[in-house]
């Protein structure tokens, strides 16, 4: 499972750069959420006037070695959506995410699985600024935005030890659940 995990992970960062080069703006932040979290690669394709659509792939990672065994946790997950009004201060946005936190320590595991829609918005703070003080939009601090968001989350947590099969399963709904973002978008 965690080999899987590992290969999918380093397939996704490798096509980072051919699908940034495809789309019409890229995005970098860090995201906290429910289902998973970590670093944030944001892809946009327009669709209409002032509407894009988004993929970003996202996660974060730690693995430590010593005499008494190795320590991992990852996360890592996939969110998707449409984006509205994506220039002005204010960008409402919907979309689907998927996700899996780890934690392994020595023969413990521990791994959760979960999905998410969600609705939230984006803000420019920076952008209302710029437009009082300089009144010229396009500044470049004004694609700093800050997110928000809410949804309706579906998780599975397992767990095992002793390397052995899962032992213990819980399965969770929450609504509503909440996230929050940080990203710079070109």
């Amino acid at each position: 499972m965690l080999k899987r995990i590992t290969i999918a992970l380093v397939v996704c960062t490798l096509l980072i750069p051919a699908v940034a080069a495809a789309s019409y703006r890229f995005g970098f932040g860090g995201r906290v959420d429910p289902v998973s979290g970590g670093l944030e690669f944001r892809l946009f394709v327009p669709l209409k006037e002032q509407a894009a659509l988004f993929v970003a792939p996202h996660g974060i990672g730690v693995f430590t070695y010593d005499e008494g065994g190795q320590d991992i946790f990852y996360s890592a997950g996939l969110r998707g959506g449409v984006m509205f009004s994506q220039d002005e201060w204010f960008s409402p946005y919907v979309g689907l995410g998927f996700g899996s936190t780890g934690e392994i320590y020595g023969s413990s595991s521990y791994i959760g699985l979960g999905g998410r829609i969600y609705v939230g918005a984006g803000i420019a703070p920076l952008q209302i600024l710029m437009q009082i003080l300089v009144k010229d939009k396009d500044q470049g601090l004004d694609r700093f935005r800050i997110e928000l968001e809410s949804g309706f989350l579906y998780r599975r947590d397992m767990s095992s030890s002793a390397y052995g099969t899962f032992e213990e399963a819980e399965t969770r709904f929450w609504f509503p659940d909440i996230g929050f973002g940080i990203s710079y978008n070109w």
